[in-house]
């Protein structure tokens, strides 16, 4: 999700900021429709998630972000099947890539940050607000179900990782959790970027198996059989090419064993992931969305369907990074209870109206007097949501994204093809000084999305993504210090909440139990976080 800024800032004049309107009060009516609806007209699943990446001129026409129609011909993909089952580890472990900028950025798709950490229930430690160890007074007891897995976030908001081991003996990976999509998949030692990625070796684990599908059903494959063919394409335009295998996936140092999980071994990518630090992405997204032939199953469905977790929740606690130095951040993933570490007041419980996303129905959406979305809704202000740990922006609909940048002091949408997100604000947007500096009645207010009853907000210093990264002022209308803005155009059909939303509040998906039957989404406001509503 890093965007490459290439060249100085440009000598021009700066331009004066444009003057934002003044909040209108009024309201956008709008209708239900199905979210099963996020289809494409061949049938295909939209897929959602990888963090937006860099459009390039043809991928500027495609902001729609709609998924295009799988290959899953695999041509040529045997020959690299043999290649990662007989090619030893070709990583060069030490050469990982920790550059803030460059390949993807902003808005759709996956999370899987940091260290599988510790099995909590609290006894009397806490480290800067977050789950502590056990030489500090946690106590790790895995008959309770619970694991916490720490997030690392190095990379201005950019990527949260966390540290899963795959096979036997374990291959420790950094992979990004993702609730956008169902599949997982990670680097194989023939595949891509050797030099700055870890990759996961079959042919040193003694539980891996190939994975075959007969009569329409996933099975092992006999020795000697290669792995059925993966062709995932992701909202970006990139994709991952590979073949599928079975193996255990391990959380909390390897203490934590899920056997027998569907996994992508990527011989080809397309989409620049160079930059970035994930070594592969493991799904959480309902594996009913999956267009792999034979199905999936993700890790959090097997956890939860098994009986492995004390309740079948996944608590996702990020925690911002520093806003000068884009490092220094983190928070922690919690499967098996709502984590409470940093969670101010109670739980509002959203239930999810699509069998294949974490996505429901807000009751409105607004910036002060302005509202954007509200009560039944129509096509061009819907009022479904999408939650995505894969995604680092707010996407909206073109309409609503206009509306709502048009309330952020001195914004600007930019028609260069060489920057990753057209809409553009003040990089100093949310810092005191500088809003204390604006016109009266032209101060920037906070975005508001209500649940229900239950309004939750998004401080303004986060209407800015990146902000250690100016855009050059050439590519900005001659405008010095402008910076992407968190709200972005997506689809025309729903808002989604990414990375800039969820670092900002406690979230909780709950399977709804074993059956999977009753799944729900649900939010909390932080201790952490200053919210300025």
């Amino acid at each position: 999700m890093k965007a490459t800024i290439c060249g100085a800032l440009l000598a021009l004049s700066t331009l004066p900021l444009l003057p934002t309107p003044a909040s209108a009060s009024r309201t956008l009516k709008i209708s239900h429709q199905p979210i099963e609806g996020l289809v494409n007209e061949d049938g295909s699943i939209i897929h959602y998630d990888f963090l937006n990446q860099r459009f390039t001129e043809q991928e500027a026409s495609e902001i729609d972000f709609r998924r295009r129609k799988r290959d899953l011909s695999g041509a040529g993909s045997k020959r690299s099947q043999r290649e990662c089952r007989d090619t030893k580890q070709q990583s060069d472990k030490s050469g990982r890539h920790h550059s803030l900028i460059g390949g993807v950025l902003g808005g759709v798709g996956g999370l899987v940050g940091g260290v599988l950490g510790g099995v909590g229930h609290v006894v009397d430690g806490v480290k800067d607000g977050l789950t502590h160890y056990v030489e500090n007074g946690w106590m790790h007891d895995h008959k309770f179900g619970i694991v916490i897995a720490k997030a690392e976030n190095e990379a201005a908001d950019n990527e949260f990782l966390v540290d899963v081991s795959f096979g036997t003996p374990g291959q420790t990976l950094q992979m990004v959790l993702d609730t956008g999509s169902p599949e997982a998949w990670v680097y194989s030692p023939v595949c891509c970027y050797g030099n700055n990625h870890s990759s996961f070796d079959p042919a040193q684990s003694l539980t891996y198996l190939n994975r075959t599908v007969v009569d329409g059903k996933a099975v092992p494959a006999p020795p000697g059989t290669p792995g059925q063919d993966f062709n995932v394409a992701y909202s970006s335009g990139s994709a991952t090419r590979g073949y599928v295998g079975l193996d255990t996936f391990a959380f909390e140092k390897g203490k934590f064993r899920v056997d027998g999980l569907p996994l992508a071994l990527a011989t080809n990518l397309t989409g620049s992931r160079r930059g970035r630090q994930m070594d592969g992405l493991i799904g959480l997204a309902t594996g009913s969305g999956t267009q792999v032939p034979g199905g999936w199953t993700t890790a959090f469905e097997a956890m939860s369907q098994r009986g492995m977790l004390d309740e079948t929740y996944l608590t996702a606690t990020l925690v911002k990074s520093d806003r000068k130095t884009g490092r220094n951040g983190g928070g922690q993933y919690v499967f098996g209870e709502v984590d409470k570490t940093l969670l101010k007041g109670d739980v509002t419980w959203s239930k999810v109206l699509s069998a294949f996303f974490w996505a429901g129905y807000v009751s409105k959406i607004n910036i002060d007097g302005l509202v954007l979305a509200e009560g039944q809704g129509n096509a061009t202000n819907p009022i479904r949501f999408l939650v995505d740990t894969g995604s680092a922006t707010i996407s909206m609909p073109p309409v609503m994204a206009k509306a709502a940048n048009a309330q952020i002091y001195g914004s600007y949408k930019t028609d260069s093809k060489k920057v990753q997100l057209p809409w553009l604000v003040p990089c100093d947007t949310g810092l005191k000084k500088y809003e204390a500096k604006l016109p009266k009645g032209q101060r920037n207010k906070a975005l508001e999305i209500t649940f229900g009853t239950e309004a939750f907000s998004l401080p303004i210093e986060d209407y800015v993504f990146f902000p250690q990264y100016p855009v050059p002022a050439s590519e900005a209308g001659g405008r010095e210090n402008m910076c992407y803005s968190a709200i972005q155009e997506g689809l025309s059909s729903f808002t989604l909440l990414g990375l800039s939303w969820i670092k900002n509040h406690v979230v909780v998906f709950d399977q709804g139990g074993p059956s999977l039957s009753e799944r729900r989404v649900g939010f909390g406001k932080r201790r952490d976080v200053k919210y300025d509503v």
